[in-house]
């Protein structure tokens, strides 16, 4: 074999190694880890956080749109049917459904018939719920340790959010260069509402690590929602294999 073809064979390897090993990565799934605010809390790692106060880094946002067929119930686990994002480059009015949503239910949002004005179970609403998806960091001593976590602000909490975040923009920084305070406050039409209070700004070194975390966070902000179906199946299925080995033993 001339050594030029060698060279060029090998390159061609490679380049089919490559590919298989990120289709491998693009099967593998991973778990996110979500801020809850069930029952107007704020929950991190299933543990509510004292005065429903605690003190965050915004990394990055899109904007999202989720249906979930019949009501929803924020005691039971579930992914919505159909789902769509938009990050900042891209226009809204062009989303459509994830390519990974179980039940997708038009082509475009735009022509969904869950996205219209009246389609909602109660009220005059739509089915489809706008929200924004947030990726942040407890702002803890140590950033470069902290993971990064993922909240989703519903609807009649975005003013406050884009008031919070227009202040910092508009002084001309990112937004992960400011420690805010997160905190839930109870509302009498939507039961709670989210609050975002800049507190202060962070150091020359913790906002180059923010800065890097931001990138990740940005990076991989669009993930699928988990099939908690699967998850629970792949549950069962651990526990009936652990019930034989322990019958064995």
């Amino acid at each position: 074999m001339a050594k030029g073809t060698e060279i060029v064979d090998r390159d061609a390897e490679l380049k089919a190694q490559i590919k298989a090993q990120q289709i491998l990565l693009s099967k593998i799934k991973t778990s996110s880890k979500f801020i809850s605010f069930k029952g107007g809390n704020i929950i991190i790692d299933k543990k509510v956080v004292p005065n429903a106060k605690t003190e965050v880094i915004v990394l990055g946002l899109l904007t999202e749109r989720s249906y979930f067929p019949g009501d929803f119930d924020p005691d039971v686990r579930q992914s919505p049917a159909c789902y769509a994002y938009a990050n900042m480059e891209e226009d809204e009015d062009e989303m459509s459904p994830h390519e990974e949503a179980k039940d997708p239910q038009s082509e475009s949002c735009a022509d969904c018939q869950w996205n219209k004005f009246g389609s909602a179970n109660k009220g005059r609403g739509k089915a489809c719920r706008e929200s924004i998806r947030i990726a942040l960091l407890p702002a803890q001593k140590n950033l470069a340790k902290a993971d990064i976590w993922h909240a989703r602000i519903p609807i009649t909490s975005v003013p406050a959010f884009k008031d919070f975040a227009n202040t910092i923009l508009e002084a001309g920084q990112p937004l992960y260069s400011v420690v805010a305070e997160l905190s839930v406050v109870p509302d009498v039409k939507s039961f709670f509402k989210i609050n975002w209070t800049p507190k202060k700004p962070l150091g020359a070194d913790d906002r180059e690590i923010a800065y890097s975390k931001a990138k990740t966070a940005v990076a991989n902000i669009a993930f699928p929602y988990p099939d908690f179906e699967e998850e629970e199946q792949d549950k069962k299925k651990t526990e009936r294999i652990k019930s034989k080995v322990s019958k064995r033993k």
